[in-house]
């Protein structure tokens, strides 16, 4: 490994793993320990952040273009931009209440949508396995140093304050990012695994809600608990960025690798209802170790899908965000508690129950998609289907043209040129014109070739 690989790999580790730490809602009381409203200005500030954080993501999604070319073309800029939720994290510190601690919650806010932006045009424009490995290798990196929080103020708030620059430096100091990416459109988003990643935001989306009732968020969180989540996240994180490191199919290793982690998720589960509340905490700690493992899983398919649809990294990323960040986190941790606050409910009478309905919900859901994988008519019909994707999503990374993509499409399945002008009412001289513009731009120099091609790119793809 080369001097500027090693550095690239150091750098892209240390800025994920201080970009993926999101506002822990015990940490972020910290920072109003001192104040003599503690416990209301906590809860206003950190709904504040939640709500900047949703409007920053959706107003980033139409604008994802112009996102794009100002990161490319203004880095000093962004730099001092993404640094925003530094000078937040210290605005919340030393600010009086009022407009000024609005304001620090707001840069909080616009600073890690900012760090969301400029991460996922770097990430999407690696390419290889490297990227992939350091998203996996990072959040360990992250979960142990999650754990400074048990150190003695200031350093425990000095770690959270100085994250969001670290990860911005980091970024500043690769290489710049690929340009060029698709305006999201049915052409693009047909070739995107919607169900493999929706299965993943379901797993998401109900482990915030499951940990967010679990928790006592007024209440310290056992150490026991924090060990047992960075151990169980980092051993399969570290082992899923080991078999990445052996093996080019990293869409059939996350295939494989959510099974595993939704048995262990669905365990976890059933034990919370089996056992008393004296042991949630462990049992916190295991769902809360599959739900980080799951995020990342995720991250690195959206990585995989960017690249294999070339649709705009800021608007996938921020979709993502939203999705399985800050709109569960902000019901679990804000919504949630005061619904049954409403209810007057106390944590011991609702807990159980909810588990058990989430779980249920998660069970039902999941035999509907598998269900749905293993016996719908579009899955199990023909193999012709499954390569009329793959053709798809060949003809989107070279550039092919609608035309183009017919024709490749019907070379793929052994057609002749005489057949292939018939079936779409062309000549044959033209559709010699297309073969040599297919040739050119897939690099292959024969019909046969051409479908080695095709089944290289269907092989580790099957499991979506």
């Amino acid at each position: 490994m080369g001097k500027h690989n090693a550095r690239t790999i150091v750098l892209m580790t240390i800025g994920l793993a201080c970009y993926w730490p999101f506002f822990r809602r015990f940490e972020f009381s910290l920072f109003f320990t001192a104040r003599p409203d503690a416990a209301f200005e906590t809860l206003q500030s950190y709904a504040v952040v939640m709500i900047s954080c949703v409007a920053f993501a959706l107003v980033a999604l139409p604008l994802h273009e112009r996102i794009e070319r100002f990161i490319a073309r203004n880095r000093p800029l962004v730099l001092i931009v993404s640094c925003a939720g530094a000078v937040g994290y210290a605005l919340l510190l030393f600010a009086p209440a009022g407009p000024l601690m609005m304001a620090a919650s707001i840069t909080l806010g616009a600073g890690y949508v900012a760090l969301t932006c400029i991460w996922a045009l770097l990430l999407a424009g690696q390419k290889g396995n490297t990227p992939l490995i350091c998203i996996a290798v990072s959040f360990p990196i992250s979960s142990l140093l999650s754990l400074a929080i048990l150190l003695p103020e200031p350093i425990s708030l000095l770690f959270t304050m100085v994250s969001p620059a670290v990860s911005a430096l980091a970024w500043f100091l690769l290489p710049g990012e690929r340009t060029g990416s698709e305006n999201p459109s049915a052409r693009v988003f047909r070739t995107m695994p919607f169900g493999t990643l929706g299965i993943f935001c379901l797993f998401i989306v109900v482990g915030h809600l499951m940990v967010g009732a679990l928790y006592q968020t007024d209440a310290f969180i056992p150490v026991s608990e924090r060990i047992i989540t960075t151990v169980l996240s980092s051993i399969t994180l570290l082992l899923m960025a080991y078999l990445l490191a052996k093996s080019s199919a990293a869409d059939t290793l996350l295939g494989k690798g959510w099974v595993l982690l939704a048995t262990f998720y669905l365990a976890a589960a059933f034990l919370v209802l089996y056992v008393g509340s004296d042991l949630y905490h462990l049992d916190t700690g295991i769902i809360a170790a599959e739900l980080n493992c799951f995020e990342i899983f995720f991250w690195i398919l959206l990585v995989l899908s960017i690249r294999q649809t070339r649709i705009s990294p800021v608007f996938a990323f921020c979709s993502g965000f939203l999705i399985i960040k800050a709109v569960p986190v902000g019901v679990a941790k804000l919504l949630l508690p005061s619904v049954f606050e409403w209810l007057n409910l106390r944590p011991s009478d609702y807990t159980a129950a909810f588990v058990a309905v989430m779980t249920f919900m998660l069970i039902i859901i999941t035999v509907v998609f598998l269900n749905t994988r293993a016996f719908s008519p579009a899955e199990a019909a023909s193999d012709g289907q499954a390569r009329d994707k793959t053709c798809a999503a060949i003809a989107v990374e070279a550039g092919l043209t609608p035309r183009e993509e017919e024709v490749m499409r019907m070379m793929a399945q052994g057609h002749s040129l005489k057949k292939i002008g018939e079936t779409l009412f062309i000549s044959t001289g033209t559709v010699q014109g297309h073969t040599k513009n297919i040739y050119r731009k897939l690099d292959v120099h024969s019909k046969q070739e051409l479908i080695d091609l095709v089944d290289e790119h269907r092989e580790p793809r099957r499991y979506k």
